[in-house]
């Protein structure tokens, strides 16, 4: 599941901008 919460960290960081 740490793939997924990776994942996650990243596509949130560029929803952020």
């Amino acid at each position: 599941m740490k793939r997924f919460i990776s994942h996650a960290i990243v596509l949130y960081g560029r929803v952020t901008g």
